[in-house]
């Protein structure tokens, strides 16, 4: 531990930016201080610290991919407004996409429980965030591959998602657009294809929802199926692989 401090820990205080607001400083103190958002959303190194210059920029953690929560248009914050993000924090849920698997731990027992101060200040300061590293750039999917993703998608998802993916908000995300859907990392998509998913439930939002789990696809399909879903209705996004979703089972 000594090494590993040595090497990573930077001991110190927050300092305020007295060129920023306060309700600013008081979200940059709760983001990279008490809330430990990097803990997830920043990726690690081989020896578990955080990579530098990839702050808040997502990270694989426990088989789960924490998405992006800078600026970056695509997989990132930018499409999200303030408000988005408050909604997001305090229910679990908004009209872009669903908490689930470890964020829906941290919404239900901290996020939402916090004061609507300090939930509107972590707002601000991610809000303020700019483009972290490019996106990787992305090969368009096959023909083939997105017509079979588009028939099982039309068999197994469209009945809650809708023909043209725009589901039915705060109670099943809708997929155009959508910013973890689109991660270059697709672990939480697979994630939640294999093993289904229950909308987290908060004081602001007891309504329940839930997803079935498609496990029993091949890997085949649920390859097909998640690059149809990752690059339909103007998405784009890298393309899964057989071999990838079947190392995502084994998870």
């Amino acid at each position: 531990m000594r090494a590993w401090n040595y090497l990573f820990f930077k001991p110190g205080i927050f300092e305020p930016d007295q060129n920023k607001s306060a309700a600013w400083n008081r979200g940059g103190y709760l983001v990279t201080g008490l809330s430990h958002c990097g803990a997830c959303h920043t990726p690690k190194n081989m020896f578990g610290a955080d990579r530098r210059g990839r702050t808040l920029s997502g990270g694989l953690v426990a088989g789960w991919f924490a998405p992006r929560l800078d600026g970056t248009e695509r997989t990132g914050l930018k499409s999200w407004s303030a408000d988005d993000i408050v909604e997001y924090l305090q229910s679990g849920r908004n009209g872009k996409s669903h908490a689930d698997g470890l964020m829906a731990e941290v919404v239900v027992n901290s996020t939402s429980k916090m004061s609507d101060g300090d939930v509107r200040a972590i707002a601000v300061y991610l809000k303020d965030l700019p483009p972290g590293p490019p996106e990787p750039e992305v090969t368009a999917a096959p023909d083939a591959g997105m017509k079979a993703g588009a028939e099982i998608y039309a068999h197994a998802c469209v009945s809650c998602h809708e023909t043209d993916g725009s589901g039915a908000p705060r109670i099943y995300p809708p997929l155009p657009g959508n910013a973890l859907l689109q991660s270059a990392d697709p672990s939480s998509t697979l994630r939640v294809i294999l093993d289904g998913a229950q909308t987290v439930t908060t004081e602001r939002a007891p309504n329940t929802g839930s997803m079935p789990a498609y496990k029993q696809l091949s890997d085949q399909a649920v390859a097909d199926v998640t690059n149809y879903v990752r690059n339909a209705w103007g998405n784009t996004a890298p393309l899964v692989t057989a071999e990838q979703v079947a190392k995502a089972r084994l998870r």
